[in-house]
């Protein structure tokens, strides 16, 4: 579906910050509030936004990331629904992903600790190890969202968190705030302070605090882009050095198709997620990294991401 320029640039507000009022959207898009509400809600209706959710600083929340790559065998279309399910229904994933490629399956999981998924990954090979050919796991020490800079023309804009777990200073309703907003960025001041039991001046005072704090980083669409003719990349680098480490995060932060982009420490050194027009696209870029950083990147293994059954920042 194509979209026209002022629906790029309702897009790329809410990319920027998806709780701006509907009052600013509309003086900056220069339609009436109606015309803005109505483009939402279609926009919503045709599947191309799946909802609003916020990016957090999982450090913060005393949370490390584990990411984990599968290769099936033997499994059947409702069978890897159950396994799908079963991860919705753990608690502790936050992003789950199916995939073409040398891998057919991804999640990230929030623990507090590696033993504590270790207790968790133990008893998910228990119920479906049979089904697993090969993994692969990633532990995530830095992680970098980008603004989707495809829609609009704009400078980068990217919130981070990195590292060592702390949960300090968060009470009952600081955490009972992130674990709505995780997965509900756009929810209403007066609903969001029903759902908590206090006064909404109360509730403002709490998220501006969480957001100063660097916990609540970015405030986000999820925007499905396979309906808008953009396919999904996840690429996993392996570099013979990690001294130009720097060089390649600012590439990546400038880049206007790189969406998300982490270290790793495990099986590779970087990962990173691109949504482009074409596999032509996707190639063009690759080359252009490759040549760039012929002395920093090793190898690379690209995933094409053609389904997105979760993603969610809150660990509860």
């Amino acid at each position: 579906m194509l979209l026209d320029a002022r629906d790029r640039a309702i897009l790329d507000l809410l990319e920027t910050d998806s709780r701006t009022p509907i009052s600013h959207i509309a003086k900056k898009v220069k339609l009436s509030k109606d015309g803005i509400v109505y483009r939402i809600r279609r926009m919503e209706q045709e599947g191309i936004i799946d909802g609003f959710y916020t990016v957090l600083n999982i450090s913060k929340l005393g949370l490390v990331a584990h990411k984990v790559t599968i290769k099936f065998q033997n499994i059947d279309p409702e069978k890897e629904a159950g396994v799908i399910d079963y991860l919705e229904k753990a608690g502790i994933a936050g992003w789950i992903v199916s995939c073409d490629g040398r891998w057919d399956f991804m999640f990230i999981s929030w623990t507090r600790s590696t033993y504590e998924f270790d207790r968790f990954f133990t008893k998910f090979l228990e119920r479906y190890g049979s089904f697993i050919q090969d993994k692969e796991l990633n532990i995530m020490t830095e992680s970098h969202s980008c603004k989707r800079k495809y829609l609009v023309s704009t400078e980068p804009e990217e919130s981070v968190y990195s590292g060592t777990p702390s949960q300090k200073d968060l009470d009952e309703v600081d955490l009972k705030l992130v674990r709505i907003m995780a997965n509900n960025s756009r929810i209403r001041l007066l609903e969001l302070a029903k759902e908590v039991g206090m006064v909404p001046d109360s509730v403002s005072r709490r998220v501006r605090s969480l957001i100063d704090r660097g916990i609540m980083q970015r405030f986000r669409p999820i925007l499905n882009t396979r309906i808008l003719g953009y396919q999904f990349y996840n690429v996993m680098v392996r570099l013979n050095t990690p001294k130009g480490l720097g060089g390649i995060f600012e590439y990546l932060r400038q880049h206007p198709n790189v969406i998300h982009y982490s270290k790793y420490s495990g099986t590779f050194d970087l990962g990173i997620d691109v949504e482009i027009e074409s596999p032509e696209k996707f190639r063009e870029m690759m080359g252009e990294m490759k040549v760039k950083f012929s002395k920093e990147i090793r190898s690379y293994e690209p995933l094409l991401v053609y389904k997105q059954h979760k993603i969610t920042y809150s660990p509860f």
